[in-house]
């Protein structure tokens, strides 16, 4: 039987890992905004990067279904091997990646100006390509190394 837990610690845990580190550097070294109220004396951001990591996190456990591959009729059928692999984090990657190309390109064009902070949208969709680049290409890895197939 393959020992997967290389895999999953490339695909997941590593990505995990860059966000958690990047994003507590994003706090640290973040100033803030202007904006003051009685109600808000922060702007969120220090909020936003801890909830990218948690959605980080959910995406690392999504990610376990690597270990599906453990099963010989998933294993030796490369269709199922790649849904078992990628589908369900890859499709919580896809829809970040999908609303924050949206932040970007049509608020943007609707009213002129964006609103929202291009950092932290570029952090959040960073952390989905990091997580599904590294879930496509441990895949590929996994297939075409010879290691699904010797251990069939």
């Amino acid at each position: 039987m393959t020992s997967l837990n290389k895999y999953y610690k490339l695909a997941a845990l590593l990505p995990l890992g860059c966000t958690t580190i990047f994003g507590l550097l994003l706090a640290v070294t973040h100033e803030g905004s202007s904006y003051k109220s009685e109600w808000a004396t922060d702007d969120g951001f220090g909020l936003t990067i801890v909830l990218t990591i948690l959605l980080s996190a959910f995406i690392a456990f999504l990610s376990s279904t690597i270990f599906l591959n453990n099963i010989k009729s998933i294993k030796i059928n490369l269709l199922f091997s790649f849904l078992s692999w990628i589908l369900a984090a890859g499709v919580v990657c896809a829809c970040v990646i999908y609303l924050e190309a949206q932040n970007f390109s049509w608020q943007t064009a609707k009213y002129g100006t964006y609103p929202g902070s291009r950092l932290v949208d570029g952090y959040i969709m960073s952390v989905a390509i990091l997580h599904l680049g590294g879930l496509v290409v441990t895949f590929f890895h996994f297939r075409w190394s010879g290691t699904a197939a010797a251990s069939n």
